[in-house]
């Protein structure tokens, strides 16, 4: 299987990269040599990549490691759909096709006969994938229709992680969205609809909390956020939220709309800790 690694976020968005068994990978720094990207803020790092029977691993030389997915490592197997986290940087691992349909749809357009979207687009990554099933989501998990096919509604996923345990998932048809939202008080649409205003100004990110900002390496219990059409993920659509900024939101609601929020938790995620918060702080 051929793999490249694809820049979306940071000093090298856009760019692609071919994964081959003895190259090595230069991230970073602002030393000299031809890195695939510099940034003098962060360390500089090496990967190199691996055989592994077929497999491609990587090892970072320099005992740095990065983030792949939502584990820290420095060594470790490679799978088409794996996130790269490294400084300021995001990469998608992605396979390479020789299929010329397939190569037409990496590259985005529209075909009214496939339904899938007009933007340049990116399929699913792996740390939105669901990880109890292991395996991408494939249902609502509130009207239970299928998230798959040729004509289907944007949907919306969520993971809580604790660490790098994932203690909490779900995935969203827009219409429950939508029906969730119209059960939520005036008063806390308002508030919330203050709060990201004043806050969230970070954008779209892997790698940094929406709201206050904060590296997702300093941040151990967060949420993570993703948009997505059949198989593929919605640009502009990833979110990072750390724990106190979700508390901040939680604090803002009303009573009317934690018990919304309750009701779904206790509907759908039973025996989930009480004090763990709603799912679905962005949903609504």
């Amino acid at each position: 299987m051929d793999m490249e690694l694809e820049g979306i976020e940071g000093e090298a968005v856009g760019c692609h990269f071919t994964l081959e068994s003895g190259k090595t990978l230069r991230m970073g720094g602002g030393e000299k040599g031809d890195p695939l990207f510099r940034d003098p803020t962060q360390p500089f790092r090496e990967l190199t990549i691996l055989d592994a029977g077929g497999a491609l691993e990587f090892e970072e030389k320099r005992g740095l490691g990065v983030y792949v997915n939502d584990r820290y490592m420095s060594s470790g197997r490679l799978y088409p759909g794996d996130l790269i986290l490294a400084g300021s940087s995001a990469f998608l691992v992605r396979e390479i096709s020789s299929d010329p349909h397939r190569a037409e749809m990496d590259e985005g357009g529209w075909s009214p006969l496939n339904g899938f979207p007009t933007f340049p687009v990116v399929e699913i990554p792996r740390l939105f994938h669901s990880a109890f099933r292991e395996g991408p989501f494939l249902s609502c998990v509130m009207c239970s229709e299928s998230l798959e096919g040729e004509i289907v509604e944007p949907y919306f996923i969520e993971k809580v992680y604790r660490g790098s345990e994932v203690v909490m998932e779900c995935a969203i048809c827009q219409s429950c969205v939508m029906g969730m939202g119209g059960e939520m008080s005036e008063e806390s649409s308002d508030k919330i609809r203050d709060f990201s205003r004043e806050n969230a100004n970070r954008g779209s990110s892997l790698i940094h909390c929406g709201f206050c900002g904060n590296h997702r390496t300093h941040i151990r219990e967060y949420n993570v956020f993703c948009g997505g059409v059949n198989r593929f993920a919605i640009p502009g659509s990833f979110c990072v939220l750390c724990e106190e900024c979700v508390e901040g939101l939680q604090s803002l609601l009303s009573k009317k709309t934690q018990d919304v929020q309750k009701d779904f938790v206790d509907d759908h995620f039973p025996g989930v800790p009480a004090d763990l918060g709603s799912p679905v702080p962005l949903f609504f």
